[in-house]
């Protein structure tokens, strides 16, 4: 579990510090600027995660409920955004704007609803589940373990994947009535971003059918190998994030090639020959053609009718 956090973090982090090092190349475009609130999303739940599996109701488990809880819905949310706005633009003909609604929605809605469960529970390690969570406590009524577990994360999870999938549906419906000239500038966004949700189900699918399965009966096991693939995935985000984002962002990798001086692009090198091969047929051809004088100087070349002027510093009398 550990593991997986510190490299999920880390393929955070270099997508963070490609966005803070070519910012000012690629401009604040609101696309860019979702994915990179996604990624800041990705990276501090790996950041909470790495905590491991500390004792119930300690300080280090609740950091690691709390910090999980918040981001990982918060990049869920950042990820329907993204969609929200693609088909704004294209059934309403919106201008594409983050606004201070999004934030609320995307930062504090998750924060509200993490906070929720302490009315009447508490975040620690429930039996079973080696992930700090929501836990009841002895005054907790009968209802709180499973309400809390639909209503602190996974409906959340649920809705917004169910709200991205039926947006992605229509917004391909949408592009087979486009113009090509409309369609080409509007399919690379779609394309580079479409797969965020899936990522999030990916991740959470898993843990959300054990999750229920374990809140459901106490007394259920999973198999070891089962129980590590699961947490796996949920430690992952980041990383797959990272990977989703490294293949469709060329012009980040072009920048970072750039930067490390590997960069020499084809194109580029071609050019660079042909000039190269015109420059030595050109001095090669000036060589071969140019008349020679009996005297090795100047003058007429009788062979090929020639007459050849001296210059002022090669005429004899003038020296």
């Amino acid at each position: 579990m550990i593991l997986f956090s510190i490299i999920s973090a880390l393929s955070s982090l270099s997508i963070l510090l490609s966005f803070h090092l070519f910012w000012k190349n690629l401009g604040r475009k609101p696309l860019m600027l979702l994915v990179y609130y996604i990624q800041w999303s990705n990276f501090l739940t790996s950041i909470g995660s790495m905590v491991g599996e500390p004792a119930s109701a300690s300080f280090a488990c609740w950091f690691e409920g709390i910090t999980t809880n918040i981001f990982s819905l918060s990049s869920n949310l950042w990820s329907l955004v993204i969609n929200f706005l693609l088909f704004s633009i294209l059934f309403c003909k919106k201008p594409m704007q983050i606004r201070w609604i999004h934030h609320m929605l995307c930062w504090g809605l998750p924060i509200v609803v993490t906070c929720l469960p302490l009315i009447n529970s508490t975040y620690g390690a429930p039996d079973g589940i080696n992930w700090c969570w929501v836990v009841s406590t002895p005054s907790s009524p009968y209802w709180a373990p499973l309400f809390w577990y639909w209503m602190s994360f996974y409906a959340w999870i649920w809705l917004g994947f169910v709200i991205d999938v039926s947006m992605i549906v229509a917004l391909i419906f949408q592009f087979m009535r486009l113009a090509p000239s409309t369609l080409n500038k509007v399919r690379k966004a779609f394309r580079t971003r479409a797969g965020y949700p899936f990522i999030v189900l990916i991740c959470w699918g898993g843990s959300a059918v054990t999750d229920f399965l374990t809140y459901q009966n106490p007394s259920f096991k999973l198999s070891c190998r089962v129980g590590t693939f699961v947490v796996v995935l949920e430690c992952s985000s980041g990383f797959l994030s990272s990977i989703y984002f490294w293949y469709n962002e060329s012009t980040f990798r072009s920048e970072w090639a750039a930067l490390a001086g590997f960069h020499f692009s084809l194109t580029k090198y071609r050019r660079f020959k042909l000039e190269r091969f015109k420059r030595y047929n050109v001095a090669q051809i000036r060589t071969s053609s140019r008349p020679q004088s009996p005297d090795g100087v100047g003058g007429r070349n009788f062979q090929s009718g020639v007459v050849h002027v001296r210059t002022k510093n090669q005429h004899p009398t003038l020296n």
